[in-house]
């Protein structure tokens, strides 16, 4: 034990757990809010994560939404411009 300090030994962490709880709750309700807005929602609520751990319970619950590929529009041929026929 030398060069560690008594206080250092005894230090227990009081950080509390992760509640998923919460996060559950608000996906079960809203299931297509991401991660911005179920944060926002928590904080509102008075949680006092930050957004690295609402982040980490997040992707640890599998909770990411699936991303929609872009919509590919056809290319057309493009056609000489017709004049209005005179009289």
């Amino acid at each position: 034990m030398a060069g560690l300090s008594r206080s250092g030994f005894y230090y227990k962490h009081k950080r509390p757990s992760d509640d998923e709880v919460a996060l559950l709750a608000l996906v079960e309700r809203h299931q297509r809010w991401g991660l911005p807005k179920l944060f926002k929602r928590l904080r509102n609520k008075g949680k006092p994560w930050n957004k690295k751990r609402v982040e980490r319970v997040y992707n640890m619950l599998k909770l990411n939404l699936r991303r929609k590929g872009k919509r590919r529009v056809p290319t057309r041929a493009p056609e000489p411009l017709s004049a209005p026929a005179e009289h």
